[in-house]
């Protein structure tokens, strides 16, 4: 078995698969918690819960906890955090700050961005500003992004995602509808395939939203060569 650092780099990446928008709820619900499991290849690998919740001003704070579980506890106590910040404007959503750091480990990781829309710039922690394109998410915020307004069946489309660190395009596509067994039960879900960048053409991450659910994220998957993490909805709370 590879080393559970490694394993829970998978995990992370498997979550923030979260994709790109086009067209559904008008909101959000006020509170959520959605917990997952995280299978490397057929092992259990860890536990993950998101959540989000309404602030008084309308705004919205995200949050995720990614812990090792299983085997993986024997090679690794580390846990992976993020947090961040949200508003909804014009149907979509809009992030307003974002972080993500790692307790335990060897070697300690934290990353942040505050995005100012009214200057079109994104600031990163290291004092770091780059532009700031229409649209863009974080690793977290694109979730409720694919949640309140799911693409078109079919649909490809690029977006620019940051994970606290850099900011990258990628091309996403809704390459139809597939009906999943989950532990919620049987349901029709949308497929979203991140399409690979130029030099990764060994890279394949899939996503299937529950499209009866309000568009969550039941199922995540990563493949790249012989290796594949899966995040499998657990518990879903708020919807």
């Amino acid at each position: 078995m590879r080393s559970a650092a490694y394993t829970i780099r998978w995990g992370r990446l498997a979550l923030f698969l979260l994709l790109a928008p086009a067209g559904a709820h008008a909101a959000l619900p006020e509170k959520l918690e959605l917990k997952y499991t995280l299978h490397y290849g057929k092992l259990l690998a860890g536990h993950t819960v998101r959540t989000l919740t309404r602030e008084p001003d309308g705004s919205y704070r995200h949050t995720t906890w990614t812990r090792p579980a299983g085997l993986a506890r024997a090679f690794t106590s580390a846990e992976w955090f993020e947090e961040g910040r949200l508003r909804v404007k014009d149907d979509g959503v809009q992030p307003l700050s974002y972080l993500k750091y790692r307790e335990g480990g060897r070697k300690p990781r934290r990353h942040s961005v505050v995005f100012d829309w009214a200057k079109q710039l994104i600031r990163f922690h290291d004092g770091r500003e780059q532009a700031l394109p229409a649209g863009t998410q974080d690793e977290g915020s694109i979730l409720f992004a694919f949640m309140l307004r799911p693409p078109a069946p079919q649909s490809e489309q690029s977006l620019h995602v940051t994970n606290g660190k850099k900011l990258v395009s990628y091309r996403y596509l809704a390459a139809g509808t597939e009906t999943l067994a989950t532990p919620l039960g049987t349901l029709r879900t949308l497929v979203l395939k991140r399409l690979p960048q130029d030099g990764a053409a060994g890279e394949d991450l899939t996503l299937w939203l529950a499209l009866d659910r309000r568009n969550i994220p039941v199922k995540v998957r990563l493949r790249e060569d012989d290796r594949e993490a899966t995040l499998l909805i657990e518990s879903a709370g708020g919807i």
